[in-house]
């Protein structure tokens, strides 16, 4: 019951500041471990809206709300839409100042970019419309790599399953 209670804490946290960008992001997570694609989907959407309004410049936690919501676009099998948030993803990247981050932001930034390196070969790997080559198999073998090496413990666990079945 701990999820459902911290559900409410957030939605009542929502109440009071409805356009609160971190409560959605928790409240996606949340519902997501609770098996709600649905509301899952539409908090982290707001969730990208709030921080685009709060925040315009980009930051890691743009990094870590997009991989949450290409990880919910694979959980939907909504492949068509993942070049558009791939895009993004990579101009959000490429903007970020390395230079300017701490340390923990950092590592911030190369667990962001492991756990994106696994929804590209995870999206090479399931999406319809990716003919499965042997060029295909060798970039999502590549993206695993990647994954396994900056992904946070979870990624890493993902990224190494995957690999081996892709093996």
């Amino acid at each position: 019951g701990l999820h459902a209670r911290a559900s409410d804490c957030a939605r009542a946290c929502l109440g009071l500041q409805p356009a609160q960008p971190l409560a959605h992001f928790l409240l996606s997570q949340l519902c997501r471990r609770q098996h709600q694609q649905q509301a899952a989907w539409q908090h982290i959407q707001a969730a990208w809206h709030g921080l685009l309004a709060q925040a315009p410049q980009p930051q890691v936690v743009h990094l870590e709300v997009l991989n949450r919501l290409l990880a919910l676009l694979g959980i939907r099998q909504q492949y068509e839409h993942f070049p558009p948030w791939l895009a993004t993803f990579e101009r959000f990247h490429a903007d970020l100042e390395p230079a300017a981050l701490s340390d923990i932001q950092y590592r911030r930034l190369r667990e962001s970019e492991g756990e994106y390196a696994l929804a590209q070969a995870l999206y090479l790997a399931q999406a319809p419309s990716v003919t499965q080559t042997t060029e295909i198999l060798e970039q999502q073998l590549r993206y695993f790599a990647q994954a396994i090496d900056q992904g946070s413990p979870s990624t890493r666990h993902v990224a190494l399953h995957r690999q081996a079945e892709t093996l």
